[in-house]
């Protein structure tokens, strides 16, 4: 190499280097808004540039990982979903319900949950159904109450006759309810007052009196 030349190695290098890095953790910000955005707006409010907003990110980082607002709001979902964990095996149903059961409450006492509840009505009245909430999403929250169903069968304390479907919507309806309730009459959402309700709940469907 004569005196006056530079290495090549590090200009591929440097050319490698331009251009606008992904950000880090901008995935994580954008799931997230889009979350809360349609939470706020709906779907018919729900739109790209409003999620980039959100998210602190320019509208061509999001059409870079989602082609559309029905793939990201998709992935949103899943990424929620995902964060309701089937509670532990506590040894009972009545303690696997009233585990699942408080799950649900701190979960749409959150923003970000109380968003996905939005999700669930939006798509039972407009035509897009699948493209707000995919089946896979659906079927996997159902499936948390067959599984509870099928530790009681195996502990052979299986007292509930409801199917696992009907028994998660049973959950699922009475703290929803209840959270509107305790909103419109403004109080304040404390653990312990969800630790009650769902202990309420629980013993509407198991306690024998």
């Amino acid at each position: 190499m004569m005196s006056g030349d530079t290495p090549r190695e590090p200009a591929r290098a440097e050319r490698r280097s331009r251009g606008r890095p992904r950000r880090a953790g901008a995935d994580e910000r954008i799931i997230e808004a889009a979350i809360v955005e349609f939470g706020e707006q709906g779907w018919s409010g729900f739109t790209i540039d409003k999620v980039a907003k959100r998210a602190g990110v320019g509208k061509s980082t999001v059409y870079l990982r989602w082609a559309d607002k029905e793939a990201l709001l998709a992935d949103a979902m899943r990424a929620n979903d995902a964060t309701l964990a089937l509670p532990a095996d506590t040894g009972s149903l009545r303690g696997d319900l009233y585990e699942l059961t408080r799950v649900l409450l701190r979960r749409f006492r959150d923003p970000v949950g109380w968003a996905s509840y939005r999700i669930f009505l939006d798509a039972a009245i407009t035509e897009n159904r699948t493209g707000i909430l995919p089946p896979d999403v659906r079927d996997d929250y159902m499936a948390r109450g067959v599984q509870i169903c099928a530790r009681a069968e195996a502990r052979g304390d299986l007292t509930v006759q409801a199917s696992p479907a009907t028994l998660m919507s049973v959950l699922h309806g009475a703290a929803i309810h209840t959270l509107l309730a305790m909103r419109v009459d403004s109080i304040e959402v404390t653990d312990e007052v969800l630790d009650k309700i769902a202990d309420n709940i629980t013993a509407c469907l198991v306690d024998r009196r």
